[in-house]
């Protein structure tokens, strides 16, 4: 029930009860005297809801109308891109949003839709946008998420898709995002996830995949990101991991990670290890 039907309801029951009880007074004490005067205050008692109901209804009406300004001018805030090439629209408590709504959606290079509440959010109007270098969809509620857009976003150098509902995240188009430098998808409900696209994105310098249940992960194209300084592999449900591939990431220096059984196929001298693995040289065990 909206908030208008109640506020009718409760002046018309307000007011039937009020005039019901005064006019059974009025009744039994019927003299000229005090009919005016029951009158009088069956007027002003009788008339007390409906003028509340009246203020009521006023005050309704202009919070609703300030409302739609807010939402308009929040509308516009953020369609209003013309000549700009950064969309901000973090902590907008947005429930949907429709990227083709924006009129230079192919000049923007940030796209912030943050701490929102997206369930869903279509990037295929991003396909060709050249000049797109960020995309910010952090803290939603995102269940499912089709990346193949972003294939032809040969520019991309930051993805944070943090901390969503995601059961699954296919990372196939970001093969083609080879200036990728940041990727973060962990805090989801992703149980497993193929790394192998990342073999090509050879400037991938920040990996978060941690909060996610992995049970196990191959880090082997991990090996071509030499420019790696740090992965982040901590809340997850691996027992053991073979690191091997990261001892060719010589710019790794924080490698978060739960207490788990490291193994290598190398031996190295330990003063070649990247600094983050040689942070954990005690949980090694060699294969």
């Amino acid at each position: 029930m909206k908030f208008r039907d109640q506020i009718v309801i409760l002046g018309l029951i307000s007011g039937s009860i009020i005039s019901f009880l005064a006019w059974t007074i009025l009744g039994f004490l019927g003299t000229p005297f005090l009919d005016r005067l029951f009158l009088t205050a069956i007027s002003f008692i009788g008339g007390s809801p409906a003028m509340m109901l009246l203020v009521g209804y006023l005050a309704y009406e202009y919070h609703l109308f300030k409302d739609k300004q807010n939402t308009s001018a929040k509308k516009k805030e953020l369609t209003a891109t013309r000549g700009r090439t950064v969309l901000e629209a973090e902590h907008q408590r947005l429930t949907e949003f429709h990227l083709e709504d924006i009129p230079n959606l192919h000049k923007l290079t940030r796209i912030n839709l943050g701490l929102n509440e997206l369930k869903t959010i279509d990037l295929s109007p991003l396909a060709g946008s050249a000049k797109l270098k960020e995309l910010i969809l952090y803290m939603n509620h995102l269940e499912t998420i089709n990346l193949t857009p972003l294939a032809s976003c040969p520019n991309l150098e930051y993805l944070d898709l943090t901390d969503n509902d995601l059961e699954s995240i296919d990372l196939t188009p970001l093969a083609s995002c080879t200036k990728l430098e940041a990727l973060n998808i962990g805090i989801n409900k992703t149980s497993e996830i193929d790394l192998s696209p990342l073999s090509e994105c050879r400037d991938l310098k920040i990996l978060t995949i941690d909060g996610m249940g992995l049970r196990e992960v191959e880090l082997s194209p991990l090996k071509n990101c030499t420019k790696l300084e740090f992965l982040k592999l901590d809340d997850n449900e691996l027992i053991s991991l073979d690191v091997t591939p990261l001892f060719e990431c010589k710019s790794l220096t924080d490698f978060p990670i739960d207490k788990i059984e490291f193994t290598t196929t190398l031996s190295q001298p330990i003063e070649d290890w990247p600094e983050g693995v040689r942070k954990h040289r005690k949980r090694f065990r060699k294969s």
